[in-house]
């Protein structure tokens, strides 16, 4: 699926076509300030600008998908990977340093905010960006890295690398890879297929008919602005300890992302003031495709869907209830991807890229002026990263986190040794950072109270 173009001068160039998660992303970076990944890295070893410098350098040396330029390509467009040689030419604006200035300071956040919303001219800018603050006794490295050039399996694989170079390992290249997603979850042979998509559209059509039973979902913004707009973030470690919650899960008998999001739905009943009369908590979540793709599954792109949990507030008085309700919910999800039940919902995506750009973008302005776009809170568990450290004493992280721009509430959660992080980005004119703040504060209430219970 990769094909070579020639350039102006005539050298050849590798290309590669977009999936229909790629173009998502490339529309919605035409709706948002940004669509760029912001991933924070704090070390606790020290490391010299030239040593960072380097490192970035040698990653995007060895990662053909770091060195795209999105051009069109027959109603549609293509990722055409530069040479090596010409990465130079980009790199001065790729990596900058930031002396003087600590981490979670006044200053600090407000760069990284200004950092987060930055977009990118994808078709004349490379799809990454790196600003190095290595004057605190913890140095940090934020990289924007787009997200049509990977999810976030996608960006954990390039900071385990990083670490790795860092720590003097030999890390070997990455050739570019088959971005395709029909072709693992259509069914062979393809005399399958027809009865395949009715199995899908029917449990397709059986979710959203429960998605509109009942009243409205609890809604997680008070103020509606009719625009897409800017993102910030709040980050703080989660007060309770990983082996807390280990133990939790265990009585449960369910993961610690149960736990998480179970705590999230009764979040989010207390802090609901609207008018809609909302009884449901609904929690999207993102479920990664590789586990059942054709191995060896891609490393970079996109192939991640979105699955949903709903959590009606008549149980939340009972926890144990709640967190079997959340956990069958996240079971089910995961089982349609595992039985190729998804291929329905993948294609109804793929409309966009039917659509084209410029009139998805057209559409996606109407339905948000008109206040009919409904978003709820999305939720990411990222897991343990402490295996980001295995490399060896020459470079390690005391924290590693992402987030992206969006029009709800986005909370990631990572853990490092036994301190969880969390991470919340939402849109800053509908929400506050006192109110995220107050959010935060509720939220771990609510988790004490399901793990004492």
């Amino acid at each position: 699926m990769n094909f070579r173009t020639a350039d102006r001068i005539g050298r050849t160039r590798e290309t590669i076509p977009l999936n229909h998660v790629d173009y998502l992303w490339l529309v919605l970076e035409d709706l948002m300030p940004s669509m760029g990944q912001l991933i924070t890295l704090r070390f606790k070893t020290r490391h010299g600008v030239e040593d960072m410098s380097s490192a970035l350098r040698h990653m995007m040396q060895i990662y053909p998908r770091l060195r795209h330029l999105v051009c069109p390509a027959r109603c549609t467009y293509r990722l055409e990977i530069l040479p090596d040689t010409e990465i130079d030419d980009y790199f001065q604006d790729i990596f900058t340093v930031e002396t003087g200035i600590p981490y979670e300071s006044d200053s600090f956040m407000h760069r990284r905010r200004n950092f987060l919303n930055r977009g990118f001219d994808l078709e004349r800018e490379l799809p990454l960006r790196a600003v190095f603050f290595p004057d605190h006794e913890s140095p940090t490295l934020l990289l924007s890295l787009h997200h049509i050039t990977c999810d976030g399996m996608g960006w954990r694989h390039l900071v385990d690398t990083l670490m790795a170079f860092l720590n003097g390992k030999t890390v070997m290249p990455l050739p570019v890879e088959d971005n395709r997603i029909y072709s693992s979850f259509l069914e062979k042979p393809i005399c399958r297929v027809p009865r395949q998509l009715f199995r899908s559209w029917k449990n397709n059509r059986e979710n959203v008919s429960r998605n509109r039973q009942g009243k409205p979902f609890i809604y997680p913004l008070k103020n509606r602005c009719p625009v897409f707009g800017p993102t910030d973030m709040h980050e703080q470690d989660l007060s309770l300890g990983l082996d807390v919650l280990k133990g939790a899960s265990r009585r449960y008998d369910c993961t610690i992302t149960v736990l998480l999001m179970a705590a999230l739905a009764l979040t989010m009943e207390e802090l609901d003031s609207s008018d809609r009369g909302g009884d449901t908590a609904h929690i999207h979540f993102l479920i990664d495709l590789r586990p059942f793709m054709k191995q060896p599954a891609p490393v970079f792109g996109n192939y991640i869907i979105s699955g949903l949990v709903r959590a009606h507030n008549a149980i939340f008085s009972d926890y144990r209830a709640l967190v079997n309700t959340v956990k069958e919910q996240l079971q089910y999800n995961l089982a349609q991807a595992e039985k190729k039940n998804i291929i329905m919902p993948i294609l109804i995506n793929a409309l966009i890229k039917v659509a084209g750009r410029r009139l998805s973008v057209r559409i996606a302005h109407i339905i948000e002026k008109k206040g009919l776009l409904s978003f709820s809170y999305v939720f990411s568990n990222m897991g343990n990263l402490g295996a980001l450290n295995r490399h060896g004493s020459g470079a390690v992280l005391l924290g590693a986190n992402a987030t992206v721009s969006q029009q709800g509430i986005f909370f990631v959660t990572s853990c490092i040794g036994n301190t969880m992080n969390m991470v919340f980005s939402y849109p800053e004119r509908e929400v506050s950072r006192n109110e995220i703040q107050y959010l935060i504060n509720v939220f771990e209430k609510h988790l004490k109270m399901i793990v004492g219970g």
